[in-house]
């Protein structure tokens, strides 16, 4: 769900590590592996991919996870489930989340805390703390 890939190059630019950038449209991965070119940086990887397909397989574990997928029904809960089922949270992750005002607060793991909500206009924003090793409250 990188779209443009905003958020993660904000990210590269406040020193972030490295940036994984899902992105499933062919067009949109060009642009932004030809922007990360103009921007001379070795620290993001573009995955031309379906971001639930790639999530749902053992691999890489995130300290930060950004979620702002297509505004459908049940995208973040599934995205968030997979997630977790397949281990891709680091203990103490961020998970930032975007939806529509409308949706209910997503489900998904038992494990997160959150820590700041926002409701502009039609998107709400929430901000959670992970941790595998605690079950904390709502």
């Amino acid at each position: 769900f990188t779209g443009r890939g905003a958020i993660g190059l904000e990210a590269l630019s406040r020193g972030e590590a490295s940036v994984t950038f899902l992105e499933q449209d062919r067009a949109v991965s060009a642009q932004l592996k030809k922007n990360l070119r103009v921007l001379q940086t070795q620290q993001a990887l573009v995955i031309t991919v379906d971001s639930l397909r790639w999530l749902a397989q053992p691999g890489n574990v995130f300290d930060v996870v950004f979620i702002d997928p297509p505004f459908l029904p049940g995208m973040i809960t599934a995205t968030v489930a997979i997630l977790e089922q397949y281990q891709r949270l680091a203990d103490e992750a961020w998970m930032y989340m975007e939806t529509a005002t409308e949706d209910p607060t997503p489900a998904g793991p038992t494990a997160r805390q959150l820590y700041r909500e926002k409701f502009p206009l039609k998107v709400a924003y929430r901000l959670y703390r992970y941790s595998r090793h605690v079950t904390l409250e709502k």
